[in-house]
């Protein structure tokens, strides 16, 4: 179910509670996971909008015909239609995973092949030539490479619908968004992208924008020297190819990028032996001080959860939900990793002999379904003596 969709829901169900409680007791919301949904929808559309501006303003450039730039722009917002009607269809929502990896160079690109065939069919024809007839020929002439690329790229995406458990989950449907902009992407250049070249464009005699001859200038004798020293080549790029192993296998590899979300949870640890009347004052303790900085907005504590079997907490045992301010609201040049460390530094010294554990209300819960632990780090210590562990 869509979350924006259950969150909307349950504050509306929350709305008709608040009138039915006795007088003096009220209802707040103290964490809303559509808060943080909105913003990463923002940023997305926002990092959509800035990347398609720019892949326009680069095509207008590269291509040095307006009138062939506007053309292939307008497979951006078409080939997004398509694709959003077939999410639709799929019911896939719109979020961070199903649109992170949407690239306007790829929707392009069909599209960017077809009309600078037909512009330069077009320089290059007799001026009694029909326009249709041209414009029809170039668009057969690369029909063929345009699909056989297409489906190339395609095809790199689909091992991706074959996986399953919580991988499938996350990815599954930023495969299928990326396959279904390719297809309106392939559709409409065509269909739609040859109808506008033969009705927009004009017969001009071709000729390249200044930026291809000076990458034609650069390229060619570069060119003629990888062709007549085949050898040398294909040695020097094995050996980068050699060079770069080493370095690949020290990048590291995650399940996912972290995400900031704005928020924090910490988890805390005390001796098994603990009693509720023990981690009650503790936990007020807890909340004093991290109330006391200026980036923390609101805080709460959650001790015990023993009634749910799926996910058991002893007294022992304290979630902290640490609301923060917006970073425009904190006061001097302060990182996420730096508030951290100075909390951790604060509660270290007020309560001692307990542990603390710093992490993300869904990152935590990712980690645990992922790893089966809360944290990003863990060690267990496996053994027969209970004296020895």
């Amino acid at each position: 179910e869509n979350s924006r969709r259950v969150v909307a829901a349950a504050k509306e169900r929350l709305e008709q509670i608040r009138r039915t409680l006795p007088p003096g007791v009220e209802l707040e919301i103290l964490y809303d996971r559509a808060d943080l949904i909105g913003r990463t929808l923002d940023t997305v559309l926002h990092n959509l909008a800035e990347g398609g501006l720019l892949v326009i303003g680069v095509l207008l450039v590269l291509l040095g015909n307006v009138r062939a730039g506007l053309i292939v722009s307008l497979a951006i917002p078409l080939s997004m239609l398509f694709a959003a009607n077939l999410m639709w269809a799929a019911s896939i929502p719109a979020s961070l995973m199903s649109l992170g990896a949407i690239d306007f160079g790829l929707v392009v690109d069909s599209s960017v092949i077809m009309v600078e065939n037909c512009v330069r069919r077009l320089g290059l024809a007799p001026a009694t030539a029909s326009k249709l007839e041209i414009v029809r020929d170039a668009a057969v002439e690369v029909r063929g490479p345009t699909m056989f690329g297409e489906l190339i790229i395609a095809i790199v995406y689909l091992p991706i619908l074959f996986l399953e458990g919580t991988e499938g989950k996350l990815f599954r449907p930023m495969a299928l968004t990326v396959l279904f902009a390719l297809a309106g992407s392939l559709v409409i250049s065509l269909t739609l992208m040859p109808v506008l070249a033969a009705t927009v464009l004009s017969r001009e005699e071709e000729h390249e924008p200044l930026l291809m001859r000076i990458f034609h200038r650069v390229y060619e004798p570069l060119a003629r020297l990888a062709v007549h020293h085949p050898v040398i080549i294909s040695l020097a790029a094995a050996g980068l190819v050699a060079a770069s192993v080493p370095v690949a296998l020290r990048l590291g590899a995650e399940f996912m990028p972290r995400l900031d979300e704005g928020d924090l949870l910490v988890e805390v640890n005390r001796l098994p032996s603990a009693t509720l009347e023990d981690s009650v004052p503790l936990t007020s303790r807890i909340e004093k001080v991290l109330g006391e900085f200026p980036e923390v907005r609101t805080v709460f504590c959650k001790t015990g959860r023993p009634e749910i079997a799926n996910d058991i907490m002893g007294v022992q045992q304290t979630d902290v939900w640490v609301m923060l301010q917006p970073r425009s609201h904190w006061p001097g040049d302060v990182s996420r990793d730096e508030l951290v460390e100075r909390m951790s530094r604060a509660l270290t010294n007020a309560v001692p002999g307990a542990n603390f554990g710093f992490s993300q209300p869904i990152e935590m819960r990712v980690d645990e379904l992922v790893a089966g632990v809360k944290a990003d780090v863990a060690v267990l210590v496996y053994g027969d003596d209970l004296d020895t562990l």
